[in-house]
């Protein structure tokens, strides 16, 4: 037997082993190995029988002061800016033999029994119901009741001096749970949960059965409609996270991801159905569109040969982007109800037991088998979860054959569900016509040549698609038209998205994304919107530093003027997507005035440097858009005597993607020392390699001096993508000013 401490067992004076009738074994041995923090237990003459035996040990447990590690003790400030301490855990495997001795598999579980002493001002939940409390003097005791069988990581308290729970989360919980036992058709065993508000240094949910603990930034008391969207949706994640996880008992950590992923997309479902108004299931697409860059086609792998922490943020967004977007597609090629149907079947199979991937397919595929389907749904889910990145599907129409040819350009063997609608044939709903499984296929589809023909219908398949220039010219003409909004609203912004990503890798003319750009005109939903505003900052920052940039902003204003003319400025729930356009409109805004930063200086001031505080990061991310560089430097210059590096590193990129190059260039240099360079390598790099990009001169400026020392890899990379964006420069300059001058025209 092998069991994980660290330090918590002494010797072998701590431990006595008896056999079920009450027998002390005496031929055992103990013995410690320190570098992995283990001891093993094993008979002098005979191997351990398939018997019952009880195992005593007695161990001493530490309380940490550093977070997230085991049992750990911190603090908030309250109003009055005194230390308020509590108590929380955090039994991750790394962590929990730091409290007790464990069994190192997650087969291996125990019922626990949990009594803490603490003051009589605080409180202590945990996973249990309370049993009683009694008191002595300023000591209450809290007893509560017997766990059922569980893995250690599953074990928690919290200890603190508690107030009611908003209103807000509480009847959002209310709703969300009620949904989950009707979805899941499944009762949690320990029959209570209670909800933790805390303000933890992460945003984060920590989730365990009974106990959920958000994070202070998760679920902040909403007071607009985008806050309580917000508010909402880390309610609902943080409720599925907790359902799945502690029904389906995973075998084993490295299937974690598939908890993640599904939690990801079902909190925005169930708050579709239970919240309509907020339309989660639009924002899910705004939320979680792989839209930035190309690069994604290289990121994104779920399965690995070595599971990473959950605190490797890149690791979860490929859960919360990929992980999420292949459990809708699931979804829509089973259809709703066969999809529900197979998650309580799982749910079922893997009720307090050891969950795995195998378990998964095999409870959908029984279901897909009741349903008399041919569809085989391991190697469908196989395909995409142990390849990176998602697929390019290129369509080729032959207009005299109304045949299509559908080429896989990025060739994994992907299995991608492929279905189409066409002018003649106005039908989005989600039905899978065929399966592309080879590099490529050809079909007939009975579209007439005259008529645009759109795949992927409302965006169900994790791809982007291409078309040959005619159904491209086919597509843009019928947007251009009174009957547009035919087009279901997801393909709309599919269109768009794909255009921008296919332009960026000069896959698709630069011209075809600015003739369907400018549809947008008579938009009149953010969500196409939220796309169209990511072109106009790709093209800012192509052409910076150039001739153009002052007819983009041009451009960039009007399609400003254009959006508030057809959405408003009002918060309004009904908007899908508004908050990812809001940035975007501020930023605007700080282009041209010079009051607006006040309100931010009031923000900076409130928020409180070096803390990890997602609010003040949106607000340095806005304030590179301020048209006053003066101002911008006197917030730099705060960053810099508080030495918040990190802060100033959010503040720099900002105003670079805004162009205010030598004002950057004029701080780095002269307003701070070396030795801050030194200390601060890590923070200043990506600044470096977008001051390489803007400002091709920097490499000779500098010439041999520390600074080069310090970032000289990354100012070469910037180089390298200066050049490149020289040579794009060359060939699409005229082709974009005859666009956006043909655009102004027409407004």
């Amino acid at each position: 037997m092998v069991l994980i401490y660290q330090k918590t067992v002494s010797d072998l004076g701590n431990c006595t082993l008896k056999t079920a009738n009450g027998k002390i074994v005496d031929d055992f041995s103990v013995s410690f190995e320190e570098k992995k923090n283990s001891v093993h237990f094993s008979r002098s003459q005979d191997k351990f029988f398939a018997e019952k035996f009880l195992l005593n040990i007695n161990y001493t447990g530490t309380i940490s002061n550093e977070t997230n590690t085991g049992i750990f003790r911190t603090f908030y400030y309250s109003e009055e800016y005194d230390e308020v301490p509590y108590i929380l855990t955090y039994m991750d495997q790394s962590y929990a033999s730091l409290v007790l001795p464990y069994f190192y598999q997650t087969k291996y579980k125990a019922t626990f029994d949990i009594i803490i002493n603490h003051s009589k001002n605080y409180r202590a939940l945990s996973s249990m119901p309370i049993k009683n409390v009694t008191y002595d003097g300023l000591t209450a005791k809290t007893t509560f009741m017997r766990t059922p069988p569980m893995p250690v990581y599953q074990l928690a308290f919290v200890v603190s001096n508690f107030q009611n729970i908003t209103d807000v989360v509480l009847n959002l919980s209310s709703k969300i749970y009620q949904e989950l036992e009707k979805y899941t058709n499944v009762s949690l065993e320990i029959g209570k949960l209670d909800q933790v508000i805390l303000p933890l240094s992460e945003e984060t949910t920590m989730h365990y059965p009974g106990l959920i603990v958000h994070g202070s930034n998760d679920v902040l008391e909403p007071i607009t409609s985008l806050e309580y969207f917000s508010c909402a949706k880390n309610v609902a994640h943080g409720l599925v996270e907790h359902w799945l996880g502690n029904v389906a008992i995973l075998k084993s950590k490295k299937y974690i991801w598939l908890v993640e992923s599904i939690a990801s997309y079902m909190a925005y479902y169930l708050l579709e159905k239970v919240e309509p108004r907020l339309k989660a299931m639009n924002q899910f697409i705004a939320d979680e569109l792989p839209i930035s860059s190309i690069r994604d086609w290289n990121k994104y792998k779920i399965v690995q040969k070595k599971t990473p922490e959950l605190s490797d943020t890149s690791y979860k967004d490929t859960l919360q982007i990929k992980g999420a977007f292949i459990v809708r597609m699931l979804q829509h090629i089973l259809t709703e109800s066969v999809f529900q149907k197979g998650l309580q079947n799982y749910l079922k199979k893997g009720y307090y037991a050891n969950a795995n991937l195998d378990n998964f397919y095999q409870a959908f595929q029984e279901i897909l088998n009741e349903n008399k389907s041919d569809l085989k749904i391991k190697p469908v889910l196989d395909s995409w979860l142990y390849f990176k990145g998602y697929p390019l599907v290129t369509i080729r129409r032959n207009y005299s054959t109304n045949e299509i040819t559908l080429r896989r350009e990025i060739f994994f063997n992907w299995n991608i569900p492929i279905n189409y609608a066409s002018k003649g044939n106005l039908n989005f709903n989600n039905t899978v016509k065929f399966w592309l499984t080879d590099s490529s296929m050809t079909v007939n589809t009975n579209v007439k040549p005259q008529d645009w023909i759109i795949i992927n219908k409302q965006f169900t398949s994790f791809c982007i698609v291409n078309y040959d220039k005619h159904n491209w010219k086919l597509i843009i003409d019928y947007l251009s038209s009174p009957n547009w909004e035919n087009v279901h609203l997801l393909n709309r912004v599919q269109l768009l998205k794909d255009a921008f990503i296919l332009a960026q890798t000069e896959r698709l003319p630069i011209r075809i994304l600015l003739q369907l750009y400018n549809y947008l005109k008579k938009e009149t939903n953010c969500l196409a919107w939220y796309p169209g505003l990511l072109v106009l900052d790709w093209l800012d920052v192509q052409l910076a530093n150039t001739e153009l940039h002052s007819l983009l902003q041009k451009y960039a204003l009007n399609t400003m003027q254009l959006m508030l003319e057809t959405i408003g400025l009002e918060d309004n729930e009904k908007d899908d997507a508004f908050y990812e356009l809001e940035n975007t409109l501020i930023c605007y805004g700080l282009q041209h005035t010079q009051d607006l930063y006040k309100s931010y200086d009031f923000f900076f001031d409130e928020l409180e440097i070096g803390d990890v505080n997602y609010r003040l990061t949106e607000v340095l991310d806005i304030l590179g858009c301020m048209k006053d560089v003066d101002v911008l430097k006197y917030y730099l210059l705060k960053l810099k005597v508080s030495s918040s590096y990190a802060e100033m590193n959010i503040l720099l990129l900002s105003m670079l993607r805004q162009n205010k190059i030598d004002t950057v260039f004029d701080f780095l240099i002269k307003d701070l020392p070396s030795p801050e360079f030194d200390k601060n390598v890590l923070e200043l790099q990506d600044v470096f390699e977008e001051l390489a990009k803007k400002l091709p001169t920097v490499q000779t400026i500098l010439g041999e001096s520390q600074l080069m020392k310090f970032f000289g890899d990354a100012i070469n990379r910037g180089m390298k993508e200066s050049k490149k964006r020289v040579k794009w420069l060359k060939k699409n300059t005229k082709i974009i000013r005859k666009n956006i001058k043909k655009f102004l025209r027409s407004k």
